[in-house]
């Protein structure tokens, strides 16, 4: 469907005297210069006007830019030609009444009557309204305004503009995110050069060591210092004592700024609503073996679940420590930190500074003081982070949430598919979904499109662009807005219970569609495949090269997990040679097709894992548990941009320590079935 026809041919049909191809282009062109942000939205009509008249007389009145932007967009300037005044927000009103045609600048006051004269009002963005003395001519421009007495034809003329607009908006916030990849990228391949290059200074810096004589003469001394324990005893206690008497009193006396994260010190209690604390303290001494810590509050004794690890990261310090206690962390009492030795003995020392957290925003706390990459960090991620993440997450949940739909035209009665989008973050994914929709009439006559809101603060914008794409494209679609976050599975799992189709096509919001027919081709293949639970197909980069093609495991001996790992993504399309469908262990969420009945039935997707990671794994363990296959469609191929809604949710660091997180939950749930499937090495399980 054109955008012409989005706008309503019923309510425009003499559209084609004032909408030629030649002014379509135009319109549809984007600016080949800087553009004002505020003039995003208007320039689609801006670059239509300049099409239209060709030649004007431009008298500037406070608006440069607009004058600028009719120049940019190809107006001529000429003496004698059709006066063109821009008059500029906030300016005299009375200058209306001038000759010729008059452009003002929103915000608008009302328009004073002026015989003769009709008016175009683009009521959106900062505003926008031309007028002319009736007779102007037999001009597109003089025909739109004679049209636009109707106020049908002017609201469906503005809608038009409007939804150019918003087009244009898109592809300039695409184009702007392609050229930033363009420079992560290239600033990557640098970082790569630079440590590849340090790398190999360093190996040819210890091979001249090795090399040396100096090094042979102490290697063998060392060994012949090994084969007489009684001497090497010796020489270890006179080492330790130098360092405790002498260098670790030198090193005290230097001045040193304290490791933080933010504004948080190394030394913090995190007080977490109904939850307990997490405490991240400096070690004793790190040589002293810790078996427990209790924190004393008010007389009443709150022990941790396990004895606390030491975290050699700077950002607790490098002989922190980090424990969750369960209860803990009343704020407003006063407390202290006993820790229990391997000796039985006892250390008390006062209690960290404490801070106050709600338990969705001490998850990003916690996760921001961990170091993935640390020594020791796997050990301290699975015994005291993630239970302390699990705790905030059960609490966040028990949140009460609210559910409001807004029904936007006559969604089929009795659909065949349900497609359940969540949105997050990023909005104008919405326009771009339903254009590429409205051209295709299976997807139209059997598909009910339901989006869920799962980022409230963003409820206006989403419905604003909700309704012009409506407006725009003619695709229905109904609007389920949440009160509060839910994270991806609650979100999803909240439009599958309002879904009324006999399938669910679960899709992200970024995943678009190359040609009509793929949903059809999909409902046949689901219909088709013996045993089929889950249907997923080909995703590819918007760069053609491959990003889905089914889910492996592939496991992570180190964190005693396995990671969900795409075979062959990045690679070139033609790398899959397969032509026919098959069965996989598991397929992305990012598009995933399974029957409604038999997804209410396995109790949808788990909302144990934290904002969003391993649910799509999660369901289709539980598919085949239940005697289902899991296909992978490779005839159907979609565009996946991959989590660009992400980007609202911070640093990428904590998120990749969430992302661990849900890797460990997965692993304790499916332990098993993925030693089955692909065993960890032997030895590596404690």
């Amino acid at each position: 469907m054109s955008i012409e026809a989005g706008a309503g041919s019923a309510t425009m049909p003499d559209m084609t005297r004032w909408w030629s191809q030649a002014l379509a282009d135009a319109a549809r062109h984007s600016p080949g210069f800087p553009l004002q942000p505020d003039l995003i939205l208007v320039y689609p009509f801006l670059a239509w006007l300049a099409a239209a008249l060709g030649t004007a007389a431009l008298d500037e009145a406070g608006a440069p830019a607009v004058a600028e932007a009719l120049r940019g967009a190809g107006l001529r300037e000429a003496e004698g030609a059709l006066p063109l005044r821009i008059l500029g927000p906030g300016l005299d009103p009375s200058l209306a009444s001038a000759p010729g045609l008059l452009l003002e600048m929103g915000p608008l006051g009302p328009l004073a009557p002026a015989a003769g004269r009709d008016s175009l009002l683009l009521a959106f963005g900062q505003g926008m309204r031309i007028s002319a003395p009736r007779g102007l001519g037999a001009g597109a421009l003089a025909y739109l305004l004679s049209q636009a007495r109707d106020l049908a034809q002017a609201e469906a003329a503005s809608a038009l503009f409007e939804a150019l607009g918003e087009r244009l908006a898109a592809r300039l916030e695409l184009d702007t995110q392609r050229r930033t990849a363009a420079r992560e990228t290239e600033q990557l391949q640098r970082s790569v050069a630079r440590t590849e290059a340090s790398l190999a200074a360093e190996a040819a810096r210890r091979r001249t060591i090795e090399e040396s004589t100096a090094w042979r003469v102490s290697r063998v001394a060392l060994n012949w210092i090994g084969a007489r324990p009684r001497l090497a005893s010796f020489l270890r206690r006179a080492a330790r004592l130098t360092w405790h008497r002498v260098v670790r009193p030198l090193l005290r006396r230097r001045r040193a700024e304290p490791v933080a994260i933010g504004t948080t010190a190394v030394e913090t209690t995190f007080c977490i609503t109904g939850v307990g604390a997490m405490v991240f303290a400096t070690a004793p001494s790190a040589g002293l073996a810790i078996t427990g810590l209790t924190v004393l509050e008010d007389g009443v004794r709150h022990a941790s679940l396990a004895p606390p690890k030491l975290a050699p990261t700077t950002r607790i310090g490098r002989t922190g420590l980090a424990a969750f206690v369960p209860g803990a962390g009343a704020a407003t009492a006063s407390g202290a930190l006993e820790l229990r030795l391997a000796d039985g003995s006892v250390i008390e020392r006062p209690m960290p500074g404490r801070l106050l957290l709600e338990p969705r925003e001490a998850i990003k706390a916690i996760l921001s003081r961990l170091d993935p990459a640390a020594d020791g960090a796997p050990a301290l991620l699975r015994e005291q982070i993630l239970p302390a993440i699990e705790a905030c997450w059960a609490m966040a949940k028990q949140a009460p949430v609210n559910v409001n739909e807004v029904v936007l035209g006559t969604p089929p009665a009795r659909p065949g598919v349900s497609l359940v989008v969540p949105l997050y973050g990023r909005m104008d994914w919405i326009l771009l979904q339903c254009a590429l929709f409205s051209n295709d009439p299976g997807l139209l006559a059997q598909a009910e499109l339901i989006y869920v809101l799962d980022d409230p603060e963003r409820a206006a914008e989403a419905m604003k662009l909700a309704e012009v794409a409506f407006r725009v494209y003619g695709v229905p679609l109904r609007m389920l807005r949440l009160s509060r976050n839910l994270g991806y599975s609650g979100a999803t799992n909240a439009g599958a219970r309002a879904a009324r189709g006999e399938r669910l096509l679960l899709l992200n919001s970024d995943v678009l569609p190359l040609a009509p027919g793929w949903l059809d081709h999909l409902v046949a293949s689901h219909q088709e495949l013996p045993h089929c639970g889950a249907l997923g197909c080909r995703l590819i980069f918007d760069d053609g090269t491959l990003q889905h093609v089914g889910m492996a495991f592939q496991p992570e001996p180190n964190l005693e997990a396995w990671i969900c790992d795409h075979p062959l993504k990045g690679e070139a399309a033609e790398r899959d040679r397969t032509t026919l469908p098959r069965q996989v262990p598991a397929v992305t969420g990012a598009c995933l097709m399974v029957g409604r009945d038999l997804y209410a039935a396995l109790g949808g997707l788990s909302e144990d894992y934290v904002i969003g990671d391993f649910e799509d794994a999660d369901l289709c363990h539980r598919l085949i548990e239940a005697g289902h296959r899991i296909w992978y469609d490779p005839r159907v191929t979609l565009i996946h941009f991959e989590r660009q809604s992400l980007v609202r949710i911070g640093s990428s660091e904590w998120r990749y320590a969430l992302t661990l997180c849900n890797m460990l939950l997965h692993a304790r749930r499916w332990r098993k079935y993925l030693q089955t499937l692909v065993p960890l090495r032997s030895g590596s399980l404690t």
